[in-house]
C-alpha cells in the first residue's frame, strides 16, 4: 500500500487545516499520544457528545447525518462529504507547537471501508456504489441504528445464520440494495411457500430485488463483479452452502470477503485466480490466529497483489489469544508482509493498490 507524508505545525489558537482539493478541519484530538482511546461509538455511550469525540491520530472528526459521531482518513473525508453522508466538525485548535506527521493515502484511492463491528462492512467503491456485508445493525457491539445506513446498493450475505443474515431485508426494503445470497436463502426461506423461483421476496409489503447464488456463482452490478466461492460453514437451518465472496470494483480493485470459514487449500487457487488486494477475513473466538495466518500465506503465495488484511467476527473485547493483536504476531511468525488492520467502529480506510 503507497502513502504520501505531509508534516504538519499546528499553533494555538490557530485552527489546523489540511489541503487535499478543499480545505479539510482535523479534530485537534486526532493528533499526539491518543492513541488507546475508545470508538466514536463507546464514546458517545459514555455520553461524550458528537462534538466533542476524541479521534486516533491522523483520523478527522466528522459528524455524520444521524448525529453521531465517525472518525474518518482525511484523504476519505472529501468524497464522504460530497456524499452527503456527514459533516466535518469546525472549529478545531491545535496542541501548541506540536509538529505531527500524518500519513495519507493517495489521492488517488477511491475505494473506503468501514467495520461496522461482528461481520458487517460498509465498502465504497470509486463510482460511489455501496456494498454491505452481513448487516447486522443490532448486534451486541454495535452502537448504529438504521439511521446510519442511509444507503446501500448490494448486500452480501454467506449463509443464513442470524449473524451473517442480520437484518438485510429491512435494509434492502430502506435502500433498494440488491441482496446476494443462496438460492436456499433467498427461495425456500424469505419467500412465501407457493411463491415461484422468478417471484421477488416481499417484506413488509415492499419488494426486494436479489440474486441466487451458489460457489461459482458470478454476477456484475453496476460495474462491480461478485463471484461466489465456497466457506467451511454450516447454514443453519436454510441448507444449501455457505459461501465467501470476490468483490471486484469498477477500477479492478478486488477484495475477498471470506464470510465464516476455515482455512482451506482453495485459498491458494484463489488468490492465482482473482488476485485479491485486500482479504477481509474470519477471525471468530474459536478461530486459532495461526489459522488465519495461514489464510494469508495460502492467498498471497503466488498473488503478490494482496497488500491488507481486515479480520472480521470477532467481539470488541475478544478474549486473550484471539485478538487481531495475536493475528498480527502469527502474520509476522510466518514472515507475512501484508499490512494488518485492526478496524474500529466509527473509522474509515481508504485502500489503495
Amino acid at each position: 500500500m503507497k502513502f504520501n507524508k505531509i508534516f504538519i505545525v499546528a499553533l494555538i489558537p490557530l485552527v489546523l487545516s489540511i489541503g487535499i482539493t478543499q480545505s479539510l478541519i482535523v479534530s485537534p484530538v486526532a493528533f499526539g499520544a491518543h492513541q488507546n482511546i475508545k470508538s466514536p461509538g463507546q464514546q458517545m455511550m459514555d455520553g461524550v457528545a458528537a462534538k466533542d469525540v476524541v479521534c486516533k491520530s491522523g483520523l478527522a472528526l466528522m459528524i455524520k447525518s444521524s448525529g453521531t459521531a465517525a472518525c474518518v482518513k482525511p484523504s476519505s473525508a472529501e468524497k464522504l462529504t460530497d456524499q452527503g453522508w456527514g459533516t466535518l466538525e469546525k472549529g478545531a485548535s491545535m496542541i501548541e507547537d506540536e509538529i505531527v506527521e500524518v500519513s495519507m493515502h493517495e489521492q488517488n484511492s477511491d475505494v473506503t471501508i468501514e467495520w461496522l463491528t461482528w461481520s458487517f462492512f460498509r465498502i465504497t467503491t470509486p463510482d460511489g456504489k455501496v456494498i454491505l456485508t452481513n448487516p447486522w445493525y443490532t448486534n451486541p457491539d454495535s452502537s448504529i441504528t438504521l439511521d446510519d445506513i442511509p444507503e446501500a446498493d448490494i448486500i452480501l450475505v454467506p449463509t443464513g445464520h442470524p449473524d451473517e443474515v442480520g437484518n438485510a431485508l429491512e435494509v434492502a426494503a430502506k435502500t433498494g440494495a440488491t441482496i446476494i445470497a443462496s438460492h436456499e436463502l433467498i427461495n425456500l426461506t424469505w419467500k412465501d411457500e407457493d411463491a415461484g423461483f422468478g417471484d421477488p421476496i416481499i417484506f413488509d409489503d415492499i419488494t426486494i430485488q436479489s440474486e441466487s447464488f451458489q460457489p461459482g456463482s458470478t454476477t456484475t452490478i453496476d460495474g462491480i463483479t461478485i463471484r461466489a466461492v465456497t466457506a467451511l460453514h454450516g447454514n443453519y437451518d436454510t441448507g444449501g452452502p455457505a459461501m465467501g465472496f470476490f468483490i471486484t470494483m469498477e477500477d479492478g480493485y478486488t477484495i475477498y470477503f471470506s464470510g465464516s470459514t476455515d482455512l482451506t487449500l482453495d485459498m491458494k487457487l484463489w488468490g492465482e485466480l482473482f488476485k485479491p488486494d485486500a482479504a477481509l477475513l474470519y477471525l471468530a473466538s474459536g478461530m486459532n490466529p495461526r489459522d488465519v495466518a495461514v489464510m494469508v500465506q495460502l492467498l498471497s503465495e503466488n498473488n503478490p497483489n494482496l497488500k491488507t488484511v481486515i479480520p472480521h467476527h470477532h467481539r470488541l473485547d475478544a478474549p486473550e489469544g484471539r485478538t487481531p493483536a495475536d493475528l498480527d504476531k502469527a502474520m509476522t511468525e510466518l514472515g507475512l508482509k501484508v499490512e494488518l488492520i485492526d478496524p474500529q467502529p466509527g473509522v474509515i480506510y481508504t485502500l489503495s493498490k
